[in-house]
C-alpha cells in the first residue's frame, strides 16, 4: 500500500521541471551574487588606474538595482514555471485540464510562457557570450601580472615594468597624456584583477546554468503543451467511450424492457436535453422473466400501458450540494394488470427443459461475453477501481437520489385471479398522483443552520385500494377496451381504502458532521402525515386477502424446493432412491421449519432446523468450484487480453464450461465481475 502511494506521488512530481527549477535558480543566484562584486571591483580598478573618474560611481548603484531586479524576476518566473509543470504532469493533468475552457487556458498559458522562456533564453545566451570578454581579459592580465610584476622584496634589481592600456583596446581619455600604468598603480591593478577575475568566471558558470535551466524549461513547456493538446483528443475519446457505455447501459437496463431508440436517448442524456416519450410499448416477456427470477415475485404482467414520460437531466447539479434539481421525471397514465403465475405449467415439462438447456447455456455464454466487453470499456475509461472510487460512485448515486424530483399522475394497478372456489376476483391500487420533491427545512431549532438540512417530501393524493369479487376479468379484452375500462373511474368498486385518502411523508437529512459522531443528534428523521384515512372491509374481502397470502407462502416454499442445491438434477426414472432421499429430507425440513419451539429446547430445535437446511458438503464443493473457476478465468483473461501463456487447454475449457453449467447466471456475473476487476487493477498497478 505504501509502495503504491509512493509510486502515485512520484507520478505526480514534475521531475524535469524541478530539475530546470534548480538549475535556473542556482545559476541566477551565482550570477547575480558574483557579477555585482565583479563589476564593482572593475569600476574601482579602472578609475584608480586612470587617476580620474573613468566610469561614473552611480553605475554601481544601478548595477545593484539591476541585480536585485533580475533575481526577483527569475525567481518568480521559475516558481511559476514549476507550478505550470506540476499542473501538466501525470494524473494531475487529468484532474485539472478536464473541461474545454481549462484545456484552452492551459494551452494559452503554456504557449505564452514558452515564448517568454525563449526570449529569456536568447538574452541569457547573449549575456553568457558577453561574459566571455572579461574572462579572457582576466586571463591576459593575470598572465601579464604574473610575468612582469616583481616586488622589491623578491628582486630589488629588476627593472620597473609598465602596462600600456592602449594595447588592450581601452579608450584612453583625452585628459590623460600618459597611457601607461606603472609601479604602485600597476601592482594595485593586478591585485584588483585577481579579486575580480574568479567572480567573472563564477558568473559565467552561473549564466551557463541559467541557459541550461531555461533550455530544460523550454523542452518541458513544449512537451506539456503537446500533452494538453492531446488531452482534447483523449477527452473526445473518453466522451465517445462514455456515450458507448451509456448506450450499453440503456440497452441492458432500458431498451431490453422498452422498445425505444437507445442511440437517440443516450445523446439526449449526455447533453442534458429533455426527453419526452409517449405511448411506450414494453417487452412483457423480459419484464415477466426478471420479475420472477430476479425479484422472486409470483406474478406476471398481462397488460402494461404508460401514456407519457418526460425526463430532464442536469449533470452539473450532481457535484454540488445545492437546492437545484438534477433529475426531473414526470410520468402520466400508468395502467398495469397482473395475474399470478401458473407454477405447475412451468415445472412439469422436464423434457423441454433438457432440450433447451444447451440453448439457454449458449445464450448465457453470449451474454457473459457481451458483459465482459462492457467491463473492458468501463475499466479502459475509469482506470483502476478501488474502494475509494466505489465510494465516489456511491456518493454520486446518493446525490442522484437526493436531487431527484418525480411526479406520477393517474396510476391504476390491478391484480386479477381466481379464488379456491374458482370465483374471479380483482385487487386494485390506484391514486391520482405521487410526488417526490425537495423542500426547504422548516420548523427547525434556531441553533440549527437550515443550509445543512435537506428535506424530501413523498406525497400521495387520492390513494385508494379495492377488492372486487365475482366479476369479469378484463385482461382478456382487447387493448383499447382495457384502456377504456382502466381509465374510467368507477364507483362500483368495493373499496377498503376510499379514494379521499392522502398521505405525506417527510424525510429530513442532517448534513452536519456532528450528526455522524453524536448519537443523540439524528442523521435522518422520518415523519408520516395521514389525512382522511377511511377503511372499510367485509368478510369476503378478508378471505380474498388470505387467499393471496396463502399463494405467496406456497410460492415461497415452491421456489425454495425448486432452487434447492441438494435437489437432484436427474430424472426420477432410474434415480428413485436419490429422489426418495430428497423427499424425506424435504419433509423433515418442513416439519422443523413449521414447528414453533415452546420449551427450553428452543435453541436445540433451531440449530436442528439450520442443520437440516444447511448442507456442508455442498458448500465445500461450491467453494472448491469457485477457486478452480477463479484460476481458469484468470488464465482465460491473461490469454485473451494480455496475450500471456499458458494457453487455456481444451480440457480446462471443458472444466470451465461444466462449472458454468452448474452455477446460476447471476452468480456467474458476480464471480466474473470480481475476478475481472481484481485482474484489471493488478495490471493497471503493474503498468503504471
Amino acid at each position: 500500500m505504501i509502495h503504491d502511494d509512493f509510486l502515485k506521488c512520484c507520478g505526480r512530481c514534475p521531475f524535469a521541471s524541478f530539475l530546470a527549477f534548480l538549475f535556473t535558480l542556482t545559476g541566477t543566484g551565482i550570477f547575480c551574487g558574483c557579477i555585482y562584486h565583479a563589476l564593482k571591483i572593475t569600476i574601482e580598478a579602472v578609475n584608480n588606474a586612470f587617476k580620474i573618474q573613468y566610469v561614473e560611481v552611480d553605475w554601481i548603484r544601478m548595477t545593484r538595482l539591476g541585480v536585485i531586479f533580475v533575481s526577483a524576476v527569475m525567481c518568480g518566473l521559475c516558481l511559476i514555471l514549476l507550478i505550470v509543470g506540476c499542473l501538466a504532469t501525470g494524473a494531475t493533468r487529468h484532474q485539472v485540464y478536464t473541461g474545454f475552457r481549462s484545456r484552452l487556458s492551459g494551452r494559452i498559458a503554456t504557449g505564452f510562457f514558452s515564448i517568454v522562456v525563449y526570449l529569456l533564453f536568447i538574452i541569457w545566451v547573449i549575456t553568457t557570450l558577453a561574459l566571455v570578454v572579461p574572462c579572457i581579459g582576466y586571463f591576459i592580465l593575470n598572465y601579464r601580472c604574473t610575468k612582469e610584476v616583481r616586488t622589491v622584496e623578491t628582486d630589488p634589481l629588476s627593472p620597473t615594468r609598465c602596462l600600456w592600456l592602449g594595447h588592450y583596446g581601452l579608450n584612453i581619455p583625452k585628459q590623460r597624456n600618459d597611457h601607461t600604468v606603472c609601479q604602485e598603480s600597476f601592482v594595485e591593478l593586478c591585485n584588483r584583477t585577481t579579486e575580480a577575475g574568479p567572480r567573472y568566471i563564477a558568473a559565467l558558470c552561473g549564466s551557463l546554468l541559467v541557459v541550461l535551466g531555461l533550455l530544460h524549461f523550454l523542452c518541458c513547456l513544449v512537451a506539456n503543451y503537446a500533452h494538453i493538446k492531446d488531452g482534447i483528443k483523449l477527452r473526445d475519446y473518453e466522451d465517445a467511450i462514455k456515450e458507448e457505455l451509456e448506450l450499453s447501459k440503456l440497452n441492458r437496463y432500458v431498451a431490453r424492457y422498452v422498445n425505444i431508440n437507445a442511440d437517440q436517448l443516450s445523446v439526449q442524456l449526455l447533453y442534458g436535453r429533455p426527453i419526452i416519450v409517449e405511448n411506450l410499448t414494453f417487452n412483457k416477456d423480459t419484464l415477466n422473466n426478471d420479475l420472477q427470477k430476479k425479484l422472486k415475485l409470483p406474478i406476471e404482467i398481462e397488460f402494461l400501458h404508460v401514456g407519457k414520460i418526460e425526463c430532464s437531466f442536469q449533470w452539473s447539479s450532481l457535484f454540488f450540494r445545492s437546492s437545484s434539481t438534477a433529475l426531473k421525471i414526470k410520468i402520466e397514465h400508468v395502467y398495469i394488470i397482473v395475474k399470478p403465475i401458473q407454477l405447475d405449467e412451468k415445472d412439469d415439462d422436464e423434457s423441454n427443459q433438457v432440450i433447451d438447456q444447451e440453448t439457454i447455456f449458449q445464450m448465457n455464454k453470449n451474454d457473459l461475453e457481451q458483459v465482459e466487453q462492457q467491463w473492458q470499456k468501463e475499466f479502459e475509461f475509469l482506470g483502476e477501481v478501488k474502494p475509494t472510487s466505489i465510494w465516489g460512485l456511491k456518493r454520486l448515486s446518493l446525490s442522484i437520489i437526493e436531487k431527484v424530483q418525480i411526479q406520477i399522475n393517474d396510476v391504476h394497478v390491478r391484480y386479477e385471479s381466481y379464488s379456491i372456489t374458482n370465483i374471479p376476483y380483482a385487487l386494485g391500487l390506484l391514486f391520482d398522483s405521487i410526488q417526490i420533491s425537495n423542500e426547504t427545512a422548516k420548523d427547525q431549532p434556531s441553533s440549527t443552520d437550515n443550509s445543512n438540512i435537506s428535506q424530501k417530501v413523498f406525497q400521495i393524493n387520492g390513494l385508494a385500494v379495492y377488492i372486487d369479487d365475482n366479476i369479469e376479468n378484463i385482461h382478456q379484452h382487447e387493448q383499447s377496451q382495457i384502456l377504456t375500462l382502466m381509465r374510467s373511474f368507477s364507483s362500483q368498486h368495493s373499496y377498503i381504502l376510499l379514494p379521499t385518502s392522502s398521505m405525506k411523508i417527510y424525510l429530513v437529512q442532517n448534513h452536519l458532521k456532528s450528526s455522524i459522531t453524536n448519537r443523540k443528534q439524528a442523521r435522518y428523521e422520518l415523519e408520516f402525515i395521514l389525512n382522511d384515512i377511511n377503511l372499510k372491509c367485509d368478510i369476503k374481502q378478508i378471505q380474498i386477502l388470505l387467499d393471496v397470502i396463502r399463494f405467496i407462502q406456497f410460492y415461497n416454499f415452491h421456489r425454495n424446493y425448486v432452487t434447492d442445491p441438494s435437489r437432484p438434477k436427474t430424472k426420477i426414472i432410474g434415480n428413485i432412491k436419490q429422489w426418495w432421499h430428497y423427499i424425506t429430507l424435504v419433509i423433515i425440513r418442513t416439519q422443523n421449519y413449521l414447528k414453533s419451539p415452546t420449551n427450553t429446547d428452543a435453541q436445540t430445535s433451531s440449530s436442528s432446523t439450520t442443520r437440516f437446511w444447511f448442507n456442508r458438503k455442498i458448500l465445500l464443493y461450491r467453494l472448491h468450484q469457485v477457486i478452480i473457476y477463479k484460476n481458469l478465468y484468470r488464465t482465460y483473461l491473461d490469454n485473451k487480453y494480455l496475450k500471456r501463456l499458458p494457453v487455456l487447454t481444451e480440457s480446462k475449457q471443458l472444466q470451465m464450461d461444466e462449472i458454468e453449467h452448474e452455477f446460476d447466471h447471476d452468480c456467474l456475473l458476480k464471480i466474473r465481475r470480481a475476478i475481472f476487476r481484481s485482474r484489471a487493477n493488478e495490471h493497471f498497478s503493474s503498468t503504471r
